[in-house]
């Protein structure tokens, strides 16, 4: 069992939100799947996608299967090229990282295939003869001389599998997920705002322990590690619905540090937020249209029982009623601004409700739908 002080201590500084980024990547994710594929044992959750591509051809699965070396444990950090650039498609990373050098491209290799320091100097004979020896991967020694005499060949052959895999079925699968990441990172962006990078981080234990003191965040890891945010340019997060249930990190020279963890709702509780009685009470708040229209009112700002008599029409004691009912059921909030006592619609008291009503009704989470254009997000 490794102890708490064992692995990657991430330190945050003073103003934490000043080096930290969001980002997503095509590749990553593909990358991710096949991870899946090569190892379905660790990924209960991810058995429907595993299942899906028994269907793929004959050769690909070969294929797929050939070079799982590459993704099944270690996954090459040079698969991040594309975390940085947001609209760039899946040719646009790959041309990112076909310009890599090459010996940015032999240490993550190497790492694929066996455990060994990646600042030793891999053009050395000796070192390569030695790392040859040590590895345990079956064809590890005839694949790692290949990585040693011609690492683009070994990268383009990657590449060339990845590609095949995402104009087979990935493609599809990624437009899929797609709304479901780019939520991940507009939740992500709120909890960074309210709670900064160690709230949202803590929602990763046990793959994480906070130290709040410190300021900081450890990811158990067979090595000890430090790395302060401040002299490495920043962090970028990345949600991946694939990566479930591995938190990865990327933080060795020359790479940008890069945390990728797994995306909502994957991560959340397999039982309902709310029990049913709390969720009856709720639908009997709201099982009004005044009420309804009260919520969608506050959720677009905090206003006074004397604005939501003039916005409803509604005389200002049938508006109090109403009010009060809400705030009963916890869907508001209030509080006082001068002369006025202002409410607001408790965004994540309504965030709980509609997931737990859409797990009652064995529906998909309207927080994983695309929102229409200038509608309030709960």
């Amino acid at each position: 069992m490794k102890k708490l002080s064992e692995g990657i201590r991430l330190l945050f500084p003073a103003q934490p939100l000043e080096h930290t980024r969001l980002g997503s990547s095509r590749v990553l994710e593909a990358a991710h799947s096949w991870h899946v594929l090569a190892d379905p044992s660790h990924h209960a959750l991810h058995l429907p996608w595993v299942r899906a591509c028994r269907r793929l051809p004959a050769g690909l699965r070969a294929q797929l299967r050939e070079h799982s070396w590459a993704v099944r444990g270690y996954l090459p950090s040079f698969l991040e090229a594309g975390i940085v650039h947001p609209d760039a498609t899946l040719e646009d990373e790959i041309a990112l990282i076909r310009a890599l050098p090459a010996d940015q491209l032999v240490p993550e290799l190497v790492l694929t295939l066996a455990d060994w320091p990646r600042d030793d100097d891999f053009a050395d004979p000796a070192v390569q003869a030695r790392v040859i020896a040590a590895t345990t991967r079956p064809h590890g020694p005839a694949l790692l001389r290949q990585v040693f005499t011609s690492p683009e060949t070994v990268r383009d052959q990657l590449l060339s599998v990845i590609t095949r895999y995402w104009q087979a079925c990935f493609a599809a699968e990624y437009e899929r997920i797609e709304p479901r990441l780019h939520q991940a990172m507009e939740d992500a962006a709120r909890s960074l705002a309210t709670v900064g990078p160690l709230g949202l981080l803590g929602g990763l234990i046990p793959e994480i322990a906070l130290d709040p003191a410190r300021r900081s965040v450890l990811i158990p890891r067979s090595h000890h590690h430090e790395v302060a945010l401040a002299g490495q340019g920043g962090i970028t997060l990345v949600p991946s619905v694939y990566a479930w249930p591995h938190v990865r990190i990327t933080c060795d020279h020359p790479w940008p540090l890069t945390l990728t963890y797994p995306a909502d709702p994957l991560t959340q509780p397999l039982t309902p937020p709310l029990s049913p009685g709390q969720l009856s009470r709720q639908l009997r708040a709201i099982a009004a249209g005044p009420r309804l229209e009260l919520l969608h009112l506050t959720s677009i700002e905090p206003r006074s029982t004397q604005e939501l008599a003039r916005l409803t029409q509604l005389s200002q004691a049938a508006i109090s009623k109403h009010l009060q009912t809400l705030l009963t059921a916890g869907l508001l909030t209030r509080r006082r601004e001068g002369y006025y006592v202002l409410y607001a619609a408790n965004r994540e008291e309504i965030r709980t409700f509609t997931q737990t009503l859409a797990w009652q009704l064995n529906a998909p989470s309207p927080l994983l739908q695309p929102q229409p254009p200038n509608t309030p997000h709960p």
